[in-house]
């Protein structure tokens, strides 16, 4: 199983059980925060920030938003070429290794909501 660490939460791959988010801010008793089910198997784990990174399988690659980590959200997903069996993330720039794809490279862009004034 991969881990990926972010401050005092772990995230754990899974595979069949999807995404384990456990909190490891006493290492003598580590709690589960949540779980995240996905539609394939859970081989690679990336976090940045917010976001967490899935190497689905199956599935692809998944993006979840974990800014309230008991209750992720996934917020897209990319089908690649083949089993997608592990994840990295460097800034924007999202790598997957794809089995018959090869490495495949995806950009991460958030996008912020935009306010407009009224007019009337």
């Amino acid at each position: 199983m991969e881990v990926a660490i972010s401050g005092t939460l772990a995230f754990v791959a899974g595979r069949e059980e999807g995404l384990h988010i456990v909190d490891v801010s006493n290492p003598a008793q580590p709690q589960l925060v949540a779980t995240y089910d996905t539609p394939g198997l859970v081989w690679g784990v990336a976090v940045e920030g917010a976001w967490v990174y899935l190497a689905d399988g199956p599935a692809g690659v998944r993006l979840l938003d974990v800014s309230d980590p008991a209750r992720p959200r996934e917020t897209a997903a990319y089908v690649t070429p083949g089993y997608a069996w592990n994840v990295a993330v460097a800034g924007d720039q999202v790598y997957v290794a794809a089995e018959s794809g090869g490495l495949v490279i995806l950009r991460h862009v958030v996008l912020q909501p935009l306010y407009l004034p009224l007019v009337r």
